[in-house]
């Protein structure tokens, strides 16, 4: 289990700029580790997963550039996380760089913005917390050093937060811990439900595409058109369009790979819907309810494996519906 709960919340917006409401963060989630214990296993399996869910990860091997100091980077890229994941595997003490950005994490955890999350690979916390056992190996070749006394103290601090400790979490399989930890740390980063009405517009409604993390979106009114970024908004699984002026929907909707609701409800004047809506490969319900100018249903929504609800009341153009659906 996790500390901080963090509960969604809906921001009502009218002709203020967006992008003030949260403080901007490169990435999501900075992965600690010790390369030569989880660099190929546990920690590419977790990075995968974390970015496969839409979570921007920084994991040094894939983002250092050529010609750059790592130190450098490194610092930058843990004071531009919002979350830092720390792996504690055996020989994590061992590497004082390790050590060192370990010390600049515990250094960010002290701000409200940002939050640590020890994960217990294959050492225990007390071992982390006291240096003892495996851990006390790894660490004693630093113990006559200078930075020792620090690195003892953030050792000491990251194995007391809350976190998740592979050997007590279901039965120790690597797979299912690692699911259960992008599911803890998902909801703490998709907060953001946003609902903006008619009355905002030009550079202000343009704006909605720095949310990166935004889960749900509802535009209601007499907007005149589907803002052209919306699909820079990967982490959206919630869409409402309730907009009585649009006539067609842009075919780059259907990069919204992890959506899961699509509400066009009284769209009045939308006559088609994408041809590739079929690409919406998480889609598990859409609602066209009242959208009386709507001509025809394509047929790739028959090829959506995931839909369970279609609402098509009052869609009075609609004369048949795919053969595919058996209606």
């Amino acid at each position: 289990m996790v500390k901080k709960s963090t509960q969604p919340y809906i921001c009502s917006i009218a002709s203020t700029s967006v992008s003030s409401i949260q403080k901007s963060f490169k990435y999501d989630v900075f992965l600690s580790f010790r390369g030569e214990d989880t660099r190929k296993n546990f920690v590419d399996h977790l990075y995968h997963a974390l970015r496969d869910k839409g979570i921007i990860t920084y994991k040094d091997d894939e983002r250092i550039e050529k010609g750059k100091r790592i130190s450098d980077q490194l610092i930058r890229s843990i004071e531009d996380s919002k979350f830092h994941i720390i792996v504690f595997s055996q020989n994590y003490a061992s590497s004082s760089w390790c050590l060192d950005e370990l010390v600049k994490i515990m250094e960010c955890q002290k701000m409200t913005e940002q939050t640590a999350y020890p994960v217990f690979y294959d050492v225990e916390p007390t071992e982390v917390r006291n240096q003892i056992g495996a851990v006390g190996e790894a660490f004693a070749k630093h113990v006559e050093k200078e930075d020792a006394v620090r690195w003892r103290d953030a050792l000491k601090e990251a194995a007391s937060l809350a976190g998740w400790e592979l050997k007590n979490t279901l039965d120790g399989h690597e797979a299912k811990f690692i699911q259960k930890i992008v599911q803890d740390i998902s909801p703490k980063l998709h907060f953001i439900n946003l609902i903006v009405n008619g009355k905002l517009v030009g550079s202000s409604l343009e704006s909605i595409r720095n949310l990166q993390h935004l889960r749900e979106l509802r535009l209601e009114g007499s907007i005149p058109k589907v803002p052209k970024d919306l699909c820079r908004l990967q982490c959206l699984e919630d869409l409402t369009l309730s907009m009585k002026e649009i006539k067609h929907l842009p075919e780059s909707i259907c990069t919204l790979k992890h959506l899961k609701s699509l509400k066009l409800n009284s769209c009045w004047r939308l006559e088609q819907l994408p041809e590739n809506i079929c690409r919406l490969e998480c889609l598990e319900e859409l609602h066209v309810t009242n959208c009386t100018s709507l001509l025809d249903i394509p047929n790739g929504i028959c090829e959506m494996k995931c839909l369970k609800r279609l609402h098509l009341s009052s869609c009075h153009l609609v004369a048949k519906l795919p053969k595919e659906l058996g209606c």
